[in-house]
């Protein structure tokens, strides 16, 4: 008696293929957040005028209030956790 795998199931396959793609994009993900957080960081200094802050935020799309996390150097971005997935 022979006992059905799903590995031969292309549904299994593909569940396989989707899990890897959606873990590489998590750690491009996360070398992005990075860059993103230096970036800002080295845009922004502490004295950095207000127009130069406006500038930011309106160019990354992200909320001002993320972008002063970001410049003060707190915020997850600046030190990840470990490996996603």
């Amino acid at each position: 008696m022979v006992k059905s795998s799903l590995e031969v199931d292309g549904r299994v396959i593909e569940l396989r293929r989707l899990g890897d793609a959606e873990r590489e994009l998590s750690r491009e993900l996360v070398s992005v957040h990075e860059e993103i957080a230096n970036l800002v960081q080295s845009l922004l200094p502490p004295h950095a005028p207000e127009s130069h802050i406006a500038e930011v935020v309106t160019a990354s799309g992200y909320g001002r209030n993320l972008i002063d996390r970001l410049r003060g150097g707190n915020h997850p971005w600046h030190k990840p956790t470990g490996k996603p997935g």
